[in-house]
């Protein structure tokens, strides 16, 4: 199969023009910039002297900027990597401060001026944050995930619940104050296009029509369908956890869990949503070092498909950045830059839906090439375009 476009037979030229320039824009511009959002720490109890009110405050954001700058650190690093992380001077985190909000505040006269005893939320500033982490050797990352959409269903006795009242474990998830991470959690609101959507038996089933109806309905590309109930002991709750990625269709199961005692469900919500949180780094957390280039061959049936690609392909935190070198139907030539090599990459890219293989060109000097394809289901490359040209 030739990968030199033969644009004359192929297209006519104004739409020629039109589907160069809407493919060109498509995969111009790799990942965007970190979200602001972030790198906001919010409501971070913070208390300060002064002779003012105004020097009071200072003194509190001083102080309280290293707990702030700590919470943003677990945000961004891996589990495994805490132990290494620092403690910062308060001058130093500080410095890394771009803006502070009051979130509460009581002000008092003290003998020696005034004081302040609150909370406070600090906005950091990433460049001066990835730099702290790059120089101490910590893999980082700000790469935000697709939401997940939280189905929590009560197993009563031999009966599920979604929807209903009561629904404990449901009403643990709305209550429960979670750190916000890199990924974000969705509860749904439980509406009527909800409950048209799917009902408990459907989400235990995990029936992969209804999950991917509810989960349109948030613009969500994940759904963890949390199972709890009575466990065996008394008192104790059993949690079973299943997470669907429909951007590659894959369906992982999450270790079980078991809690007890009076915060036993709210201690299960922290557990699931850490282990969210910690799986998601595991994938975004790249290798440091320079930006590699590879040249991939993309085969794709139509234009709704290559839209599929160039969204997967964004979502891919390995991935820094893309290039249309040359197209024709149903086959691209990218050139795709990366961080790790091509190998790392083609472990990393099913998570979002695609498949990165190495094939044998034709005759006898042919070279090995990289063909990048959607990934189907069961993990095999969707029979798009014809690879024998």
């Amino acid at each position: 199969m030739s990968l030199v476009p033969s644009f004359p037979c192929l297209f006519r030229p104004a739409a020629l023009a039109a589907v160069a320039i809407l493919l060109a824009a498509s995969l111009a511009t790799g990942p965007s910039r970190a979200d602001e959002k972030t790198f906001w720490v919010r409501d971070v109890p913070a208390k300060g002297k002064g002779k003012t009110d105004r020097a009071a405050r200072r003194d509190a954001a001083l102080n309280a900027a290293p707990t702030a700058l700590d919470r943003l650190f677990r945000r961004l690093t891996s589990a495994r990597d805490r132990e290494f992380l620092p403690p910062v001077p308060a001058e130093r985190a500080r410095s890394m401060v771009r803006g502070i909000e009051v979130v509460r505040a009581k002000r008092r006269k003290t003998a020696s001026g005034r004081s302040f005893d609150g909370a406070l939320s600090y906005l950091f500033r990433p460049k001066a944050v990835g730099a702290f982490l790059r120089n101490e050797g910590i893999a980082w990352s700000a790469r935000r995930s697709d939401p997940v959409l939280v189905l929590p269903v009560w197993r009563g006795e031999g009966v599920g619940v979604l929807w209903d009242d009561p629904n404990p474990w449901r009403a643990a998830w709305a209550a429960t104050e979670r750190e916000p991470g890199l990924v974000p959690i969705v509860l749904p609101e439980g509406s009527l296009k909800d409950l048209q959507a799917i009902d408990a038996d459907q989400a235990r089933e995990r029936d992969p029509q209804s999950l991917a109806a509810v989960a349109g309905l948030y613009g969500a590309k994940q759904v963890l369908v949390a199972v709890a109930g009575p466990g065996e002991e008394e008192g104790a709750l059993a949690i079973s956890a299943a997470l669907f990625n429909l951007r590659s269709g894959d369906s992982e199961e999450l270790e079980p869990l078991t809690a007890a005692g009076e915060t036993g469900v709210a201690d299960a919500v922290g557990a699931l949503t850490a282990r969210l949180q910690e799986r998601w780094k595991d994938r975004v957390i790249v290798p440091e070092g320079p930006v590699a280039t590879t040249r991939v061959v993309l085969r794709f049936d139509d234009l709704a498909a290559w839209v599929r690609v160039r969204e997967n392909l964004v979502a891919a935190p390995s991935v820094a950045g893309q290039r249309v070198i040359a197209f024709s139907a149903g086959e691209a030539v990218l050139a795709l830059s990366h961080r790790g090599n091509a190998g790392d990459l083609a472990r990393r890219l099913p998570a979002f839906g695609l498949l990165l293989q190495q094939e044998r060109g034709t005759g006898r000097k042919a070279k090995t090439i990289w063909v990048l394809a959607e990934r189907s289901p069961n993990g095999e490359r969707k029979p798009e375009g014809d690879p024998d040209g």
